[in-house]
């Protein structure tokens, strides 16, 4: 009765809050509006103490309004807020949990914010509703690790510079979904492959460092990108993906078979630590193990984040995730029986098992992490927190998406400042601009077409590679793989 009730206010009612407000270029103004905002005041008055039903006594009044829903709709997010706010205020828990995996998602939130900081809205104690309340409730296990973008490890180096900087040697051709094409013969057709991963795997030569490279692909989606291309590439890399939907997991299955790599996998149940295999039979229960020369690729079941928790989400193409899943009501999900349960683990202990335990190796060196999440690339970077600190990841690749990366309570800025502090510094990829500050860039990806941008008609981000500046060959091995290409023959 209470989710139809919030539903019907949200439809129908249309407070806006100033008798002049600008909306993506329009102005919201005259009496009308001045009416309006006496409407919100009054609805926000009435959301009592068991009273939530004094809502509904005032369809009629916001049925008066329905005409002008086209030409201001951020008023039905805003009287949302407001029930929401006061919800909170009351401590009214049940409607606060409601809301904040409803109307209020957490995906709206930065949007909402945003405008609140703007002016212009009344803010009815809301803001810091939004920037606490939404997300505790909605990852109460992770809220602490994504809400603060505080580095957990003091560190003796300096940090990198706060700039992005351009890409190195590429050309246009090199650099453009032009050349990408140019390039579709050696792509599948429907590769979800981006332009970033594009330039990084297939144009410049990070997996041709040595034979045996160590490589993480965090989101592996179908397997089209690292997890695909570093089997590929056959100079004996193991590669360590995870993907947490089942739907998704199949996707891959079908890509190496297609690619006749299915050989080279094993899936791997981080919770019992076992493998399957396959063969001409099919499945086959086997100890997870890679052999020492040969190319090899691990698939765990699960995603990573900073805190161990189970989620139910989507498989809706690249977008399989839990920011799109908890904005996505319609646009992704379509029906609840399409949601999987999904479970994400905090990453560190994994790669280390894999690497002791599975590879058989004293000493830990990633040479590549790739974290392509939508939007909890900082969740899953806070699991594996303890690897950067100690300088055991050599480059990273990002897809930085600012207004997903808000999504989750978290401050992109901060994220771009939290990376610096453990050396990391990142360069465009598929683009030619820089250098750019950190700032400049969050500005870039957040003005008010961004953050108008309910419908995901406007994303803004950029594919970023990243370097940590102070690795230093932590386990020898770039060392010997040089000496032995100086050897006379």
């Amino acid at each position: 009765m209470l989710a139809a009730i919030v539903c019907l206010l949200l439809q129908l009612l249309l407070p806006i809050p100033g008798e002049s407000y600008n909306v993506s270029g329009r102005w919201c103004h005259g009496p009308d509006w001045r009416r309006r905002r006496g409407f919100l005041w009054s609805l926000a008055r009435a959301v009592k103490k068991d009273s939530v039903l004094a809502l509904g006594r005032r369809e009629s009044e916001g049925l008066a309004w329905k005409e002008g829903l086209h030409e201001c709709p951020e008023g039905a997010v805003s009287a949302g807020l407001v029930v929401y706010a006061r919800a909170a205020r009351e401590e009214q828990q049940a409607i606060v949990a409601e809301l904040s995996e409803g109307v209020i998602t957490h995906w709206s939130a930065p949007v909402l914010l945003w405008r609140l900081r703007q002016g212009g809205w009344p803010d009815f104690g809301a803001g810091h509703v939004l920037e606490q309340e939404v997300h505790r409730y909605r990852f109460p296990d992770l809220a602490d690790l994504i809400l603060d973008t505080t580095p957990r490890f003091r560190l003796d180096t300096p940090p990198a510079p706060w700039t992005i900087q351009q890409g190195w040697w590429w050309s246009q051709r090199e650099a453009s979904h032009e050349g990408m094409s140019a390039d579709s013969n050696d792509l599948q057709e429907g590769s979800s492959l981006d332009l970033g991963m594009h330039v990084l795997l297939r144009r410049s030569p990070i997996l041709m460092k040595r034979r045996g490279l160590l490589l993480i692909d965090v989101g592996a989606f179908d397997g089209n990108s690292l997890l695909s291309i570093g089997l590929q590439v056959d100079m004996g890399h193991k590669v360590l993906a995870f993907e947490p939907l089942a739907s998704n997991r199949k996707e891959i299955i079908a890509h190496l078979m297609g690619k006749e790599l299915l050989g080279h996998l094993q899936l791997l149940d981080p919770e019992t630590q076992e493998c399957i295999r396959f063969n001409h039979q099919g499945m086959l229960a086997v100890p997870c193990e890679c052999v020492a020369e040969s190319s090899c690729a691990t698939l765990a079941r699960v995603g990573l984040s900073a805190a161990n928790h189970s989620e139910r989400l989507a498989a809706a193409a690249a977008h399989s995730s839990v920011t799109m899943q908890s904005y996505g009501g319609e646009i992704y999900v379509g029906t609840p029986e399409k949601l999987e349960g999904a479970d994400f683990l905090v990453g560190e202990p994994i790669v280390r098992w894999w690497v002791h335990s599975v590879l058989g190796l004293p000493c830990v060196d990633i040479h590549l992490l790739k974290i392509d999440v939508e939007g909890a690339e900082f969740a899953a970077l806070r699991g594996l927190e303890p690897l950067l600190a100690e300088h055991r990841v050599r480059f990273l690749f990002l897809e930085v998406w600012p207004l997903a990366i808000m999504s989750w309570g978290t401050d992109p800025l901060g994220v771009l400042r939290w990376l610096a502090h453990y050396g990391f510094h990142c360069r465009f990829l598929g683009t030619h601009l820089g250098p750019e500050t950190f700032e400049e860039f969050v500005a870039r990806h957040s003005t008010a077409l961004q953050m108008g941008d309910f419908g995901l008609d406007s994303m803004s981000f950029n594919d970023v590679l990243c370097e940590d500046l102070h690795w230093h060959d932590p386990c020898g091995w770039e060392r010997r793989a040089n000496e032995g290409r100086s050897r006379p023959a």
